[in-house]
Formats: C-alpha cells, structure tokens, sequence
C-alpha cells in the first residue's frame, strides 16, 4: 500500500483493504496565517494505491485517472482568510488594509497618535483633545509683551505628524528702552523695532549724521550793461549754518563782497564744508559786465554787410561790399571800417544805403560778388574780410583771437 503526499511514499498511512487507488476524504484547515488583513490556510487528503512495488507507482496513478507529474495539486489546498480590517478599513489583498485617516497599521487597530507637541519659550498652547489623536488641534498663546510669529494653530494629520512648524513668541514692545536717537519715530516689530529718521539722519538707530550744511540768502546772477570798461559791484555774502548745531567751515573766493570788475564774466563762490561729516554745500553766482550791446547794421540795397562774428559783445567791425556791376557812393571807402563799441554807436553813425549802378558813379569797388547766396562767393567774400582787417586797424580781433579770426567765423548779410 502507498500514501503520496508531496512526492513522498509512506506505507502505514495506508490501510490494507483499499484495492487497486482510493481518494481519502480531506482532512481539517489549518489555523489562519493572519488574525486579519487577509492570511493564508491550508489542508490535504490521502491517496492510497493497491501495488506492492515502489516502481509500479506510475501505474497505479494511471489507473486513477491521475497526471504522474502534475499530482501535487490534488494532494492538499489553500485559501484566502480572515480577510477582515478594524475600524472601517477596506481589505485590498493579503496582508494589506487601507485604513480611515483615524486608525494606522496591518488591520487598523492603531488609532494616529501626534503626541504632546512641545512647549514654547515664552508662550504656551491649548488643545482640544488632550490625548492628541487624529484632527486634534493645539492653539499657541504667547506671554504679555510678546507676539506670536508663525502658525498659532497646527493639526494632527493622518501620519501622525504635527503639520507646519512651532511658533516662537519675539518681544514686542522693544520701543519701550526708546532705541531710536534724534526724534526719530520707533515703531514695534516682532523681535526688535524699525526707525523712522528725522531728515538729515540715518542709520539703524538713527545716529547717523547726514545733514549738509544749509545755505540762505544766496544772491543771484546779474547783468551789468556799462560804457565805462570797469564797474564797481557789491553783493550781500550768503549765510550758511548746520541745522544740527555742528560748526561749519566757510571759504570763499573773494575776500570782501565788493570788486571792481572789467567787463567779461565773473563767478563769485561760496563754500560750506561740516567738518563733522565732510558734507558740503555751495553758493555760486555770476557777475556779467558788458558795453552795451550795437544794433545789427543793415545791407545797402544791391549790397552786403560783412563784419566779424566774434567777441561781438566788445567790439564790430564791418564793411559794405557791393555787388557786380554796382559801386559804393561816393566818398565811400571799400576798406573803410564801421565800427561799434561800448557805447553802443556805431562810428561812421551813417551807414552805406544803397549800392549804385556803375553807369550812374565810376567805380571804386576792391571786391565784389555774384550772389550771396552760393558758397563760393561767401567763401571769398570771408577771405577777403579777414585779409582786410588784418591791415586795418583793428587787427587787434585777430591778434588777440587768432582761433576765431577765420572765415568761417564772418558774418555776411544780405
């Protein structure tokens, strides 16, 4: 007789009556390998065969409608167990349940803890569940003179962690010691304070002096229009004070507020420097002394005007240059000069009117032109205008302004 369970043989599990094979009944489950989330158990049966050599094994499982290789599935069994979870959880597969927010672990017997949160410096909290379980919430107060920074309320979440991060109590109230210097307003922040400075202070604490020294009474440019070469000129000196109460430094380049000044431009300059923080500040204005001004001269009829285009404010020089085929009137100079200074007259006082035909006065022209217009002509009426005063007597204008005494720089009016 022969008992096959797991490819083994074991001869007294067999009894002696069975004939050719014999099916025994199954026999019990074996205990769950879980006690929830779904475990595995197993049972088997017996199976007997009537030869009485070991070899004849293959025909005696023949003879029992039975697959040589492939028996061990008919020898035992398992089955899923216990498939069950606590406290709501679903079973997903063994050994797996997906539990509430509420309950953790294998089977959901585990209620999520946080834990005591811990304490704060200077504060302290309240909570609703002092157990600290899922959803429970601690509610952060600090102490009087203090301010919450951060989360003042945090939840137990369903990893049994606190969510955010604990908040810390700052001073509030550190403008009490009255940090801020020089009238500056102090206003609280968590943790420290914020200045607001004063105008002409900086800094944390406002200490910090950046105040320039203030000026009053600066005077302003002015314009004198004179015949005489030279004027007299006085002028109230400005004040300068640090609204701090710092001493300041004064300098200044004219000794006196008053100077007698030839004609030109003239700068009169006061400076303030706080020796306490080097800031300086400044008072500068001009003293224009001029000969008063001449009247454009005009061109004659069938002529032009050329004069100099320079140091114009001091001295004109021009002469009439008539155009072909007219001549100036008579007793007319062509290489005479009218000139105007600081009187503002110009000398001859009475100008060239008018160019005449050479048919009506014989001519006594040195240089004429075709048109004022065309660049050529220009071009050498300059040359000439700057060869002729160079020979004049007001050659000085070239002498004295050899950058400026060039062609280009002459005025020709049509």
């Amino acid at each position: 007789m022969f008992r096959l369970r797991n490819l083994l043989l074991n001869l007294k599990d067999c009894p002696s009556h069975i004939s050719r094979c014999e099916w025994f009944p199954w026999n019990a489950w074996s205990d769950c390998s879980r006690s929830c989330a779904g475990g595995t158990r197993k049972r088997d049966r017996l199976f007997c065969c009537n030869a009485e050599l070991v070899h004849e094994m293959r025909l005696c499982m023949a003879d029992c409608n039975m697959d040589y290789d492939y028996h061990s599935q008919f020898f035992d069994e398992s089955e899923s167990c216990n498939t069950y979870c606590y406290n709501g959880g679903t079973y997903i597969l063994n050994g797996y349940c997906s539990c509430t927010n509420r309950y953790k672990g294998q089977c959901c017997k585990d209620e999520v803890k946080c834990g005591r949160p811990s304490s704060i410096l200077n504060g302290d909290f309240s909570t609703n569940d002092d157990r600290y379980t899922y959803n429970a919430r601690v509610t952060y107060k600090c102490l009087p003179r203090y301010g919450l920074k951060g989360n003042y309320q945090r939840t137990c979440t369903r990893y049994g962690s606190w969510s955010g991060s604990s908040p810390t109590c700052l001073y509030a109230v550190s403008c009490n010691s009255s940090p801020c210097k020089n009238g500056a307003t102090c206003t609280n922040m968590l943790g420290g304070y914020k200045c607001v400075c004063g105008k002409g202070w900086t800094g944390n604490i406002c200490d910090v002096d950046i105040q320039p020294p203030v000026v009053m009474r600066c005077p302003g440019d002015r314009m004198i229009i004179t015949e005489n070469m030279t004027s007299l000129q006085t002028w109230h000196e400005p004040v300068f004070e640090d609204p701090h109460g710092t001493p300041v430094h004064i300098t200044k380049n004219y000794q006196t507020n008053s100077h007698e000044f030839p004609w030109g431009e003239f700068y009169i300059h006061f400076a303030a420097v706080k020796p306490s923080n080097g800031y300086r500040t400044e008072c500068k204005f001009k003293i224009s002394v001029k000969p008063r001004p001449c009247k454009d001269m005009e061109p004659p009829a069938n002529g032009i005007v050329v004069c100099n285009n320079w140091t114009t404010d001091y001295t004109r020089a021009c002469v009439f240059v008539c155009k072909a085929d007219y001549t100036l009137p008579p007793g007319s100079k062509p290489d005479h000069f009218y000139i105007c200074g600081a009187t503002g007259n110009w000398l001859p006082s009475t100008p060239v009117k008018k160019c005449y035909s050479k048919k009506v006065f014989p001519s006594n022209n040195i240089n004429t032109y075709s048109t004022c217009t065309e660049q050529g002509d220009r071009d050498s009426i300059g040359k000439f205008y700057i060869a002729l005063l160079k020979k004049s007597g007001f050659n000085s204008l070239c002498e004295h302004y050899p950058n400026d005494c060039k062609s280009e720089n002459v005025s020709i009016k049509c």
